[in-house]
């Protein structure tokens, strides 16, 4: 099921943007992600990268929902999963990210 899709065109150099998506996550701008774990690598015949992560995220829910939390003990904080699919294709300089 495909909810939305973006394309995205950086002004910068191709494998600094693809080194940059590789690393991203964890860091330290972006807390709600408290780990990611590569699942499967692989280099195709053509030499295209395949590579499958899992991402584990934490959100906590602010303003009202955290003071009716305090007030009645319930812990609403969210751990979720989700699963990233990468094809690099260095010959043709395309990167394919599903999330």
């Amino acid at each position: 099921m495909r909810i939305w899709s973006i394309k995205e065109t950086f002004d910068a150099p191709w494998s600094t943007v693809v080194t940059a998506q590789m690393r991203k996550y964890p860091n330290e701008f972006n807390s709600t992600v408290i780990g990611a774990d590569t699942i499967d690598r692989a280099v195709d015949a053509a030499g295209r990268l395949y590579s499958k992560r899992l991402q584990q995220t934490q959100w906590e829910l602010g303003g009202l929902v955290a003071f009716v939390k305090r007030a009645i003990g319930i812990d609403l904080n969210r751990v979720g999963f989700a699963l990233e699919y990468t094809i690099i294709d260095a010959l043709k300089r395309k990167m394919e990210l599903c999330s």
